[in-house]
């Protein structure tokens, strides 16, 4: 995009191509649109141009049942002034005789006192084919569509964020504490940044109360009343979805707390919407998760062979009767000092791993893609199956030539990714490329100082 004497509109003008310019790919690679997409990942360069970004997005994306947003700011390269990211999700099949379930989309905009109103043309939830998109959530108090605590009480705000998105994800018919197989935490600041270090770990101890259902997680307030201090937010009354004497959860069971815990990236950025200092973004199983129902064995083209289903490891506990207790009891996990993996075996699987920044070379990414394909296999995938594959990557902080840098070591890594594809035996591979974001610095795992942390989900394709 030109426009080199109006950064704001360079800003949308790219924005606006990027958006068209994948929405033609999406048509012409997969016969897909914008009726398929489910999430999109907006990153600009300077968010001071948000508004004038925001205005292009309106331009291109239907905003009737729109997809899920997030959008962050990134150290683009000089010149880059917005890149996007579309998650789309189409049934395989006759499209004219078994059409792409519709996105079913929670898209609130007016005030409320359970999670904020959407402060842009994106729906705050979608769901489609197992899996449910959420929004980016930030500690914004619902009721006033400001930052929690003025932007000063850094625990409150990443308390807000995760409560937010544990309502919008009650009110799409989910449970976050459940449902929640993977997330995305960013957070504003360097790697030396005191601030950020003390929101990071706020946000991972929000994230554990979430988890552990924590009674403050399911308190629904109105303005002005008891819980304002520890909800982030202005209340006069306190109201639940289950009676105040009710000690065993909203479903008159004793909630259980998953056996696995979800994948999380945390990525440090510049800044972030309305001056936020946390923005978090998880992805949640919706029912036993996507793909076909759990088979036996599946071949590398990624054809499901319907007479090679193992009933035997169709656990009941991924049945649609069972929602509180025990439908992911199913799901396996698996975690190393540098990976992870949650999949259900010849279903699903998402898998993340890390390299240690002093460590990033073409021989760790490369074992970082063996891991990646190990948990694949461990899965009973391949490849094939991958629908998304993604990457993050951190250098030393030099404002100097940070730009440069940035494009040098993108070519690199997507040169190392693209050689042992193409050369090596990770079949089907080379059709999903890496799709690389630059930030300011990673973590995933016990690695907190990464270099590099790829992203991959894989599922057998629904039909």
């Amino acid at each position: 995009a030109t426009h080199t004497d109006d950064p704001a509109a360079a800003a949308a003008a790219s924005a606006e191509a990027a958006l068209r310019a994948a929405a033609a790919t999406l048509g012409a690679t997969f016969g897909a649109s914008w009726a398929d997409v489910d999430y999109v990942q907006l990153c600009v360069r300077d968010m001071r141009h948000f508004a004038a970004v925001n205005a292009a997005y309106v331009r291109v994306v239907p905003v009737h049942s729109p997809p899920s947003r997030a959008c962050v700011e990134l150290p683009l390269p000089e010149g880059v002034p917005a890149t996007v990211e579309l998650f789309a999700s189409r049934r395989r099949g006759n499209e004219r005789t078994e059409p792409n379930p519709q996105r079913r989309s929670l898209h609130v905009q007016s005030l409320s006192c359970w999670a904020p109103a959407c402060i842009g043309p994106y729906a705050q939830a979608a769901t489609r084919l197992g899996l449910c998109h959420l929004a980016g959530s930030i500690g914004m108090d619902p009721a006033t569509l400001d930052i929690v605590g003025g932007g000063e009480d850094l625990k409150l705000e990443a308390r807000r964020a995760w409560r937010s998105a544990a309502a919008v994800a009650r009110a799409a018919g989910h449970d976050l504490a459940r449902d929640v197989v993977a997330a995305t935490v960013f957070v504003v600041g360097g790697r030396a940044d005191p601030d950020a270090a003390i929101v990071a770990r706020a946000s991972d101890d929000a994230l554990e109360a979430v988890l552990s259902r924590d009674r403050w997680v399911d308190e629904v307030d109105a303005p002005n009343g008891p819980k304002s201090a520890e909800a982030g937010v202005r209340v006069a009354e306190t109201r639940r979805d289950a009676d105040e004497d009710d000690e065993l959860g909203f479903f008159g069971d004793p909630p259980l707390k998953n056996a696995w815990t979800p994948l999380v990236t945390r990525v440090r950025v510049p800044r972030l919407p309305k001056d936020a200092k946390v923005e978090v973004q998880p992805v949640l199983l919706d029912g036993a998760g996507p793909g076909v129902p759990v088979l036996k064995a599946s071949n590398r083209r990624g054809e499901v062979n319907d007479d090679e289903a193992d009933d035997d490891d169709a656990s009941e506990s991924d049945s649609e009767t069972d929602p509180t207790r025990s439908r992911n009891a199913s799901v396996v996990s698996c975690d190393s000092e540098r990976g992870g993996t949650r999949f259900v075996k010849g279903r699903w699987c998402f898998a993340r791993v890390a390299v240690a920044r002093g460590d990033l070379s073409e021989l760790t990414v490369l074992s970082a893609l063996e891991t990646l394909g190990g948990f694949l296999r461990d899965a009973g995938l391949d490849w094939a199956h991958a629908g998304t594959f993604r990457g993050y990557y951190a250098e030393d902080e030099d404002e100097n030539d940070s730009a440069l840098k940035s494009t040098e070591t993108e070519k690199k890594l997507a040169g190392w990714i693209a050689r042992h594809f193409f050369g090596g035996d990770f079949f089907g591979a080379a059709e999903y490329p890496c799709a690389l974001a630059p930030a300011l610095a990673i973590g995933f795992g016990e690695i907190r100082d990464a270099g590099l942390v790829l992203e991959l989900s894989a599922a057998t394709r629904a039909r």
